[in-house]
Formats: C-alpha cells, structure tokens, sequence
C-alpha cells in the first residue's frame, strides 16, 4: 500500500511538472508569435517611412535601418536622392551622411566624407553646422584637412558650429578625446540650453565616461527641470554612459520613460534612442504603443519621425 502511495505521489508531481513545462512552452512560443508581429511591423514601418517621407525625416528612416542591421533599398533610394538634391543645402549633407554609412567600400565611405569635409571647409557655406555635426557623427575629425579653419570655427561667434566642431575634434587622437570631453561636460553648465543639448548628445555619442565624468553628467541631469527642452537629452546620455558598475540608473530610466508622452518629437524619439541602447523587453508596450501612434503629435513628419524612432527600438530590443 505505501509503495503505491507513493508511486502515485510521484506520478501526480511528474504531471504538474508536464503541465508546467507544457505552459511555459506554450507562453515563449505565444511571446515568439507576437514578437515576430511586431519585427514584421517595424520592419514595415521604417521602409515605409524611407520610401514615403522626404527630407531629415527620410534620413533618420534611412540610419535607423542601416543601425538595426536591414541595410536593403537604403542605399539605392538615398543615390537617387543624391541625384535629385545634391545641391540642396542642408540636405546635401543627410544625403552624403547616409551614403557614407551605407557604403561598401572604404574609398566609397571617403568619397563622401570628403563632399562634407568641403561643405564644412566652406567658409561662406550655408550648411557649414550639419556638416559639422556630421563629421562628428562619423567620427571624422576636420582639423587635419585643415587646422586653421578648424581652429576658427572652435571659435565661431555662430555657437552652435564651435559646439559640432568641439566634438567633431575629439576623434583628432586619445589626448584630444580627453580635452573634448572636459570640455564638453563644463559645457553642462552653460546658460543657453542648446548648449547643454549639444554638450549630452555629443556625450552620449563619444562615451567612455569614467564613473567621475558620468557622476557630472548624471547630476547634470538630475537638476534639469523636466521642462526644460535639454532634460531628455541628458537623460539619454546618463542612461546610456552609465557603466553596470556605477548603478544609480533606476530613477534615469524611469524619468526618461516619461517622455512617452512629451509634446514634441525630439524629446519622444530621443527617449526612444535610449531605449533602442539600453531598454529591455518590459518597454515593449510603450515603444508599440508609439509605433501605432496611439497619442499623435497632430503632424504627419513629426508622427512619421517618432513611429521610426520607436520602430528602431523595438527592432533592437527583439533581436
């Protein structure tokens, strides 16, 4: 009678343990189902966006593709672009910026560097800002094309060009990494909140911040009112520079999901970069909750720029 007692006790726990690996079974493929949905649907999204939508709106479809790793039509539609627009200032300089990054060789890559090395070098140009935040962006510093010109625009009276080009000059060698973030982080404190916006972005783009440097930043962050159009871009930068070892992100992160519903584009998409880098499976409901553009701005760029920012994301988080 004991031995059957307990045979029948072990039956009864191999069933639970059947029906537990059973429902788990059944919950990933659930989860794998509509994780592959919402794949197609951003996939769908993003070449929805490059083919339909013009200008810098265009661009950011065209990189967020080219970052995901679905390179397909993006550098076919943006060598069309080139032939149309080539000398549309400052669209000229998305288009090279694309192209560059969508190249096959390194002499096809330079090729177009060099179109926006010209632009910047340029001194009566119209395009001379986006051609210097580009050649940060590409990591590509000016001032050994030429130092004069670099050094006066360090300078510029026209602050938003010194502010590009301090941070375009930081891929100059590993001393001048180190000047520019310096520079950079005391560029934080700054009264003119483009200031502060740049200073993050380029931040956020250069990275490997010691814990020091990232405690300025974060700070930074912390004391910037919510209101203010630089909060979501130091944020962003503070969630994203943060080492695993300095900790302290949890309040970063969740301030920054807050800007799901902010008023504008930028601080929606930029939240939604952030994301992309260091979001996990639990933002999947806000990121396709802008995806179906379920609180529109009330502008069909504005709305198109924010579904590809979050198409981005989800496609990053899912793979």
């Amino acid at each position: 009678m004991k031995k059957h007692l307990v045979q029948a006790k072990l039956l009864k726990t191999t069933l639970f343990v059947v029906l537990c690996l059973v429902a788990v079974h059944c919950s990933q493929s659930k989860k794998y189902v509509e994780y592959n949905q919402i794949k197609s649907q951003a996939l769908e999204e993003l070449r929805s966006v490059l083919q339909e939508q013009t200008g810098w709106v265009k661009v950011h479809a065209a990189e967020f593709l080219l970052w995901a790793g679905y390179p397909d039509g993006v550098k076919a539609v943006y060598q069309d672009e080139e032939s149309h627009y080539s000398t549309v200032t400052p669209y000229r300089i998305g288009i090279w910026r694309v192209l560059a990054q969508a190249a096959d060789t390194e002499e096809e890559k330079e090729g177009y560097i060099e179109k926006i090395l010209e632009a910047f070098l340029d001194t009566a140009g119209a395009d001379r800002i986006h051609a210097s935040e580009t050649l940060a962006k590409l990591e590509r510093s000016p001032a050994k094309a030429n130092a004069e010109v670099t050094a006066a625009a360090l300078t510029s009276d026209v602050k938003a060009l010194a502010w590009y080009t301090r941070w375009a000059v930081a891929f100059d060698s590993a001393d001048s990494r180190v000047r520019a973030k310096k520079a950079l982080l005391e560029q934080l404190s700054e009264e003119d909140p483009t200031a502060r916006i740049i200073a993050a972005y380029s931040l956020r783009k250069i990275g490997g911040l010691s814990q020091s440097e990232w405690k300025t930043l974060s700070e930074a962050a912390a004391r910037e009112p919510t209101t203010s159009p630089a909060s979501v871009y130091l944020l962003s930068a503070a969630l994203i520079t943060a080492d695993d070892a300095y900790g302290e992100t949890e309040k970063i992160y969740s301030s920054l999901r807050d800007f799901a519903q902010a008023p504008g584009k930028g601080e929606r998409m930029e939240m939604c970069i952030a994301l992309a880098e260091k979001g996990s499976e639990n933002d999947i409901p806000l990121l396709v909750a802008l995806l179906n553009n379920e609180t529109p701005l009330g502008r069909e760029e504005d709305d198109a720029d924010v579904r590809a920012a979050a198409a981005f994301a989800l496609l990053k988080i899912i793979d």
